[in-house]
C-alpha cells in the first residue's frame, strides 16, 4: 500500500514539474515576443543633433501630408522651400529661398495656382498679385531706379496704369 501511495505522489510531482516547465517555456516565449515587438516599434520622439534629408514631410495622425520642406530640384545652386498644403496636397502657403530670385513668400488658391507673392531679389523687394491663369496683374516694386506700381491689361502686353 505504501508503494502505491508513493507512486501516486511521484506521478503527481512529475505532473507538477511538467506544468511548471511548460508554463516557464510559454512565459519565456511571451517575453521574447514582447521584447521583439518593442524593438520594432517606432519611437515617439528622436533627439538628434543633425538630421539630413532632401525632403521632410509634416504629417497628421492619418498620414496626410500637411507641410513639406524640400529643396528646389530645378535649382542646381541649392534653392529650398517650406510649403503648407491644402488637404488635396496642393500648396497653400510657400516660403522659398532660390539662388536666382532670393527669398519669397507665396500664397496659392485651393487648386495650387499662385495668387500673390512677396519676394526680394537683386533689384529689391516686390509684391505681385496674379489672376487665375498665374499671370501678374498688379506689381509693386522698389528697384534701383526707385519705387514702381504697375497694373497690367488682360493681354499682359502693356500697362493700364503705372507710377511713376
Amino acid at each position: 500500500m505504501t508503494t502505491n501511495l508513493l507512486a501516486e505522489r511521484v506521478e503527481h510531482l512529475e505532473r507538477q514539474q511538467r506544468f511548471w516547465r511548460l508554463s516557464f517555456l510559454c512565459l519565456a516565449v511571451l517575453c521574447l515576443a514582447a521584447f521583439a515587438a518593442h524593438l520594432n516599434a517606432a519611437p515617439d520622439w528622436i533627439e538628434a543633433r543633425i538630421v539630413a534629408a532632401q525632403q521632410f514631410d509634416l504629417i497628421d495622425a492619418k498620414s496626410r501630408v500637411l507641410g513639406r520642406m524640400t529643396r528646389d530640384i530645378g535649382d542646381p545652386n541649392g534653392g529650398a522651400g517650406f510649403f503648407l498644403l491644402y488637404p488635396n496636397e496642393k500648396p497653400a502657403v510657400g516660403m522659398q529661398l532660390g539662388s536666382k530670385i532670393g527669398p519669397g513668400v507665396s500664397l496659392f488658391n485651393a487648386e495650387g495656382r499662385l495668387r500673390a507673392s512677396v519676394s526680394f531679389n537683386d533689384e529689391g523687394p516686390a509684391v505681385e498679385l496674379f489672376d487665375e491663369a498665374n499671370r501678374p496683374i498688379i506689381a509693386m516694386e522698389i528697384g534701383k531706379k526707385g519705387p514702381r506700381f504697375k497694373v497690367f491689361d488682360k493681354s499682359l502686353t502693356r500697362y493700364v496704369w503705372t507710377a511713376p
